[in-house]
């Protein structure tokens, strides 16, 4: 699933979902690990990855991205989250790629210049 995919209501694809942000949980945690944003006719725009500094540790500034965002390493506080090390920003950091969802901050990678990755 991810932009430019349709989402529908129901299984023979007749309902298209409405337009708004929603939270996806792919990971049983407390808040959702991602939100898309869905448009008209039930067409993802936007998918936004959970980047909210409250569920991260270990935070280390490792680069800057060519456009001058910080590059960070950090791990999720959660190991529910995810597992590892990983390489990514702080989404209170890029405001114009991240949106507030249910209190937490998501970034839409596709939108800087830094890779979310898994590093260890």
């Amino acid at each position: 699933m991810g932009v430019g995919d349709y989402v529908y209501t129901n299984s023979s694809c007749s309902s298209p979902l409405g337009s708004a942000n929603y939270g996806i949980n792919f990971n049983n945690s407390s808040s959702p690990d991602k939100v898309i944003t869905i448009g008209a006719g039930g067409l993802i725009t936007s998918v936004f990855s959970c980047s909210d500094r409250k569920y991260k540790k270990n935070i280390k500034l490792i680069g800057v991205s060519e456009s001058g965002i910080n590059i960070y390493s950090f791990e999720y506080i959660d190991d529910v989250m995810k597992k590892g090390v990983y390489q990514g920003v702080m989404a209170d950091e890029v405001p114009s790629a991240s949106i507030e969802f249910n209190n937490d901050l998501f970034v839409d990678y596709s939108k800087v210049d830094v890779e979310f990755k898994r590093i260890s």
